[in-house]
């Protein structure tokens, strides 16, 4: 939920109620905005506790909750005391946030119930969200993909932990749908190290074009600009 109306939605309710502070220009914003969708999708069934964003361009900031001037700030303010809000300072990951909530929350619910859950919302969006790209999870079909076919083959090389490449994964899926013509795929370094040591990938992201199993170009970095240069270069 988006609000416009910190204290109706934060301060003056009986909820629990989990707020992420961001903008649109943020980089890191938009690279946890996921995982802050998953979460929200986690509770939705749950009545007592609420995940919500307020855009600081667009609102209002209660410097008296809020007198931090770094984004995101993610905050929970308990039910029983929205006076003393809780910052949030652990990884920006799914589990870590559902175990901060339910540190803090006020009332408490089942947390093994909660990242089954979890695994579930997070299963569902990412194959959504991939939109025709398709994940490479072995070396041999690594190897397939790049000499079945005579078509372009544009690979992602990333990381879960890597903000930009987060930040970066929509557009690449977006550009699934636009070209076609182009087999995309995406390779977790950290899943398939072997993969991205013989493929040389020293800093993620990294996207690699190849045809026939030849590689005829790369781009390092999180440059949308750059990934489609690449695809329209060697189509």
């Amino acid at each position: 939920m988006v609000t416009t109306s910190f204290d109706e939605l934060v301060i003056n309710n009986s909820k629990d109620v989990f707020l992420d502070v961001y903008a649109d220009w943020c980089g890191p914003c938009v690279a946890v905005a996921p995982t802050i969708a998953e979460l929200a999708d986690v509770f939705a069934d749950n009545d007592d506790i609420v995940i919500a964003k307020l855009d600081c361009d667009v609102n209002e900031l209660n410097r008296t909750y809020l007198p931090e001037t770094s984004i995101p700030n993610m905050k929970l303010f308990p039910a029983s005391n929205k006076s003393k809000p809780v910052k949030y300072e652990g990884d920006r990951s799914l589990p870590s946030f559902i175990d901060f909530v339910h540190a803090n929350a006020t009332k408490k619910f089942d947390l093994e119930a909660a990242k089954a859950k979890a695994v579930k919302v997070s299963a569902e969006r990412a194959k959504k969200e991939l939109k025709n790209v398709k994940p490479v999870h072995s070396t041999e079909e690594f190897n397939e993909h790049l000499k079945a076919t005579d078509k372009l083959v544009i690979v992602d090389f990333f990381a879960t932990w890597c903000p930009p490449c987060k930040f970066i994964a929509p557009v690449f899926a977006d550009f699934s749908e636009e070209f076609s013509a182009v087999t995309f795929l995406k390779v977790n370094v950290d899943e398939l190290e072997a993969v991205a040591q013989a493929q040389g990938i020293s800093c993620m992201p990294t996207f690699k074009a190849y045809k026939n199993g030849a590689e005829l170009g790369k781009v390092e970095g999180a440059s949308a600009k750059d990934i489609k240069a690449l695809i329209t270069a060697n189509i």
